[in-house]
């Protein structure tokens, strides 16, 4: 069994404190962009489910319309008295208080058909303008006319009650003086009280005539042309940006309950297996066939067959080579592909087998028949042993898979008819007698993609038949207590571990990548 060393300590997840005056530690951006990225779907989620609740509400409920009518008080602007602000600014919040009290309310209800004081009440507010003089009314309903005949009349109401109030006061005040006047008629010595109070009088009158004019409509209510709630276009958009925060929030907050690792280089380390590649996120444009790899991804798929190829010169026999990963999707059927794509454009023989028999994907990858293949061959194994049928349907069931190599040559060994029990088929000592066949083959590599090690024994058994396994790992995927329970599997392997490749890192933008898109597989 392959020697590894102790699991190395937890690395921590936050960088060293700088040596600054305020002991401040950076922020870790890119862990939290990376955190974001890998909870996009469960953020665009949240967001459609917000906006979808949110809209769906706004529409149901009832039309609600606004409208505002508006009071103006008159002030003396003569130069024979002065204005003291502060006393029209108490008169202007006195009158907005006063707008919504029960008599004005009361009164305007009376004449409002199936309006009352408490329906008035709940659909009408005041507010002021200190700087313009104003107040102002504004009434809610169902309808655009019901809200501006509302607003009318309340405004209308106020400003006759208040007329009312002021004409009721200085006839009071008239009716005092003259029952003084007729008092002090006959006495002796009240010329000048008499003089004062006709003095008075005279002011009453002009002041009763004048009596109203303070308050006025400044501005009839119209019918809103639009409504005022609800509004399903603004409460969609609210409930979006409320969604994307709500959504970061929950992606922040999970990847601290659920750590994970922040880039390859720290998954290498904890795996303690050497980084051969690291493949990068490529955003698939519209129009990008899915077998057609950019500039970026097909110079590090040439960067890894270069490394296999250093770390495994050809020999007389081939080179087996396991393929597998941690957990199902993390790419590693995609990376055996594209891996035995580039080892045959660089002129190897390659042969691509599936050996995961649970959920073949390999197929898909190079566009190969699912059956007959491996399971077939180790069927025949099982009943009878006979090393020139075997190898005869062994040949049989490898398909050639037509590639852009001028001097190599791929071929593909499907994984065969579905069995019901892949672990039992694997286990046997058919396995021994397939891999001593695939080895008289005429290839360079024979690369393997199986099943993931972790919960699933087929890989373990496969492993103790080939030379060595290449580790895939994704970066969005794997959990601290993921990594550790790999590596503890990887360490049961009698094969020695030829390395690792990390999918979903990032890649730093070159020149040298800007070149057309290249086919990894020809079109058929």
């Amino acid at each position: 069994m392959a020697q590894h060393a102790d699991p190395p300590e937890l690395v921590s997840r936050t960088p060293s404190r700088r040596q600054t005056g305020a002991g401040e530690e950076p922020v870790e951006v890119r862990r939290y962009i990376d955190a974001i990225r890998r909870a996009r779907w469960l953020i665009a989620s949240i967001v459609v489910l917000l906006t979808g609740v949110v809209v769906g509400v706004s529409v149901s409920l009832p039309s609600r319309y606004e409208a505002t009518a508006s009071i103006v008080r008159q002030v003396n602007t003569s130069g024979f008295e002065s204005v003291d602000v502060s006393v029209v600014q108490r008169e202007l919040a006195t009158i907005g208080q006063l707008m919504l009290t029960f008599n004005v309310l009361d009164a305007a209800a009376r004449k409002l058909p199936g309006e009352s004081y408490e329906s008035l009440y709940k659909n009408v507010e005041s507010s002021v303008d200190p700087d313009a003089n104003l107040v102002f009314v504004t009434a809610k309903a169902g309808d655009a006319r019901s809200a501006a005949r509302i607003a009318n009349q309340v405004a209308q109401t106020f400003v006759d009650e208040q007329a009312a109030v002021e004409k009721r006061q200085l006839e009071a005040a008239r009716a005092n003086l003259l029952e003084e006047q007729n008092r002090l008629r006959g006495t002796t010595g009240a010329d000048s009280q008499l003089q004062a109070i006709q003095q008075r009088l005279s002011e009453l009158g002009v002041a009763l005539a004048a009596a109203g004019t303070e308050l006025g409509i400044a501005e009839r209510a119209t019918p809103p042309e639009e409504r005022a709630s609800p509004k399903p276009v603004r409460n969609g958009v609210l409930a979006v940006f409320l969604g994307l925060f709500i959504g970061v929030l929950v992606a922040l907050g999970r990847d601290q309950l659920v750590p994970r690792v922040s880039s390859q280089r720290e998954l290498s380390r904890l795996m303690d297996l050497p980084l051969l590649a690291s493949i990068p996120y490529v955003n698939r444009r519209f129009g990008l066939r899915p077998k057609v790899l950019s500039g970026i991804e097909y110079e590090t798929y040439q960067s890894l067959a270069a490394s296999v190829r250093f770390a495994l010169p050809p020999t007389d026999e081939p080179r087996l080579v396991l393929v597998t990963s941690a957990l199902h999707a993390e790419g590693k059927s995609t990376v055996c592909a594209r891996l035995g794509a580039a080892l045959a454009q660089a002129g190897q023989r390659t042969l691509l087998v599936s050996a995961d028999l649970r959920w073949p994907t390999l197929h898909e990858q190079v566009e190969g028949p699912l059956a007959p293949g491996l399971t077939d061959v180790l069927q025949q194994l099982e009943r009878h042993d006979n090393p020139d049928s075997v190898r005869h349907q062994l040949e049989s069931a490898i398909v050639p898979v037509t590639d852009q190599s001028r001097r190599g040559t791929l071929h593909f060994l499907p994984s065969g008819n579905k069995v019901s029990d892949p672990a039992r088929l694997l286990t046997g000592p058919s396995l021994d007698s397939l891999a001593a066949a695939l080895i008289d083959l005429d290839y360079t590599y024979i690369l393997v993609d199986s099943a993931p090690i972790l919960g699933i024994a087929d890989s373990l058994s496969l492993a103790r038949a080939l030379h060595h396994v290449l580790f895939v790992g994704r970066l969005d995927r794997l959990t601290l207590d993921t990594i550790f329970d790999a590596r503890e599997m990887l360490d049961r392997f009698d094969t020695e571990p030829l390395g690792m490749v990390v999918v979903g890192a990032r890649g730093e933008a070159s020149p040298y990548y800007l070149t057309a898109a290249r086919p990894t597989l020809d079109e058929s």
